[in-house]
């Protein structure tokens, strides 16, 4: 008896490790992605960005809350409806069987028309949200309900059939939960560019002359040298906001950025390594 408890008791902690990995995984993918979409809006690669695993996974945290409300709202109503189906199927099986039909047959129009967005997104349309892949998992699941309820195949294929349904679902809706973390961290990068305005001015001084090509919106002003005495700092630069700083480097863009112009300048953070030094204002001052 003490044996098959110990046996439970591995079983059900090694699931719980099972799932507490693949859940920390699929944190850590899905804040990758929104914050890749993000910098790369601002043209900055993450490899540069430094993030620790942490870091992605707190990303990927805010994504999961509205995905899993989501997610649990559509199984709630899913089994409402199959209690409903199960019901009606005792009384007339036939109208089970007809639906499961026109379920199967909307199902393949839904994958159909999902392939064909998918299609439609990678030529460069931009289509924003990526519903092909939404479609696509509404469109398996209906199929392998459908055929779940038995319309008239051999019983022989359904189980094979219902389970490539349900597994091409299931990747059809990972594809669609990563279109929708790209689609948050785009969304992000715009917040943070209309919020720029109101951050705090960057004033940077240094003994080289950190830009010696004209930069827009960017001044760079070389100070004057006081009498007798070599200066600390030759140039001040300013005309900078803060985008972030991490991994020992401060990302500074102009204050009037725009996507299609203006650089992204990245600074150590550490004065010590440029000999400069930054100072931080407020907007306008």
């Amino acid at each position: 008896m003490d044996e098959t408890r110990a046996g439970r008791t591995v079983s059900l902690l090694t699931s719980l490790a099972s799932q507490t990995a693949l859940l920390t995984a699929l944190m850590f993918y899905f804040g990758w992605v929104s914050t890749r979409a993000a910098y790369r809006y601002f043209r900055v690669d993450t490899s540069l960005l430094d993030f620790s695993t942490v870091d992605y996974m707190v990303r990927g945290v805010r994504l999961a809350y509205p995905t899993l409300l989501t997610l649990g709202l559509v199984a709630f109503f899913c089994m409402h409806a199959h209690h409903v189906v199960r019901e009606r199927a005792e009384s007339d099986p036939e109208l089970t069987r007809r639906l499961g039909r026109l379920l199967e047959h909307a199902g393949f129009g839904g994958v159909l028309a999902g392939l064909a967005l998918v299609a439609l997104l990678d030529s460069g349309s931009g289509t924003e949200p990526p519903p092909g892949p939404a479609l696509m998992t509404a469109g398996f699941a209906a199929v392998a309900y459908g055929d779940a309820l038995g319309p008239g195949r051999p019983r022989a294929r359904s189980p094979l059939w219902r389970g490539m349904a349900i597994v091409l679902a299931l990747l059809s809706l990972f594809a669609a939960a990563a279109g929708y973390a790209e689609i948050v961290g785009r969304r992000t990068a715009r917040t943070t560019l209309a919020e720029l305005p109101d951050a705090p001015d960057v004033v940077v001084y240094s003994k080289d002359d950190l830009l010696p090509d004209p930069v827009p919106g960017v001044r760079s002003v070389r100070l004057k040298r006081p009498a007798g005495a070599e200066p600390l700092y030759r140039y001040r630069v300013t005309g900078l906001k803060l985008l972030i700083r991490s991994g020992g480097r401060c990302f500074l863009v102009p204050e009037d950025w725009r996507p299609e112009r203006g650089p992204v300048i990245v600074l150590p953070s550490d004065p010590k390594d440029l000999e400069m030094r930054m100072e931080f204002r407020e907007a306008g001052s």
